[in-house]
């Protein structure tokens, strides 16, 4: 029996789905595909600048935007799939009784498990970013307003993918792990947020009349 894929619904029919009480997507199926789409501004910023006479010493800078942010928006559709395949062993085993120490092992792994993705995510953003900051300093004048888009989805996304972890890591009975998942998001942020927030200002700068 084929695998239902998510990633391959048109925009109703995954949004219907995100919309009903089945909890599959979920929220970090929606953080990928906002991630997606955040490198789909990038590559629609990167194809207009490329070529350009105007913009021809950032021709090196420009054609590597355009391998790699396609490389990543692919890799974000996929993990729209990918965090419904993760999440549901902790499905499984959230309604269980977890007195019984098997099943309560069995629901700590899952609940590491459901973790893994949204890291997975905000990683990837960060690499989208940096790309998208690229793009704020060289990419086409005229469309660098969807790279500020682009960067603002990028903040939602690294945000959500905290707040989706943390929805978990609460029942982690090992307490200094869950303080681990906590503070590896505060560094993230603390390199990533600063940067993304320069990008904006270049943004906000290019368009200013």
């Amino acid at each position: 029996m084929a695998v239902e894929k998510f990633a391959d619904k048109d925009l109703h029919a995954f949004t219907r789905e995100l919309a009903s009480d089945q909890g599959k997507p979920g929220g970090g199926s929606a953080i990928a595909l906002v991630g997606a789409l955040a490198a789909s501004l990038g590559l629609m910023v990167a194809g207009l600048t490329d070529g350009k006479p105007r913009y021809a010493r950032y021709d090196a800078d420009i054609k590597k935007c355009l391998k790699d942010l396609e490389t990543l928006r692919v890799y974000l559709v996929h993990l729209v799939d990918e965090d419904i395949l993760a999440f549901a062993p902790l499905a499984k085993y959230f309604a269980m009784d977890k007195s019984d120490p098997e099943t309560a092992s069995h629901y700590q792994a899952a609940l590491r498990l459901a973790c893994a993705i949204p890291t997975e995510i905000l990683y990837k953003t960060t690499e989208l970013t940096g790309y998208l900051a690229t793009l704020a300093e060289e990419g086409c004048a005229g469309a660098v307003s969807d790279v500020g888009v682009a960067l603002c989805l990028c903040r939602a996304v690294m945000q959500s993918a905290r707040l989706t972890c943390l929805a978990n890591s609460k029942y982690f009975d090992d307490e200094v792990y869950a303080m681990t998942v906590s503070r590896e998001f505060e560094i993230v942020f603390a390199e990533n947020m600063p940067a993304i927030d320069k990008a904006l200002a270049k943004v906000e700068e290019r368009l200013a009349r």
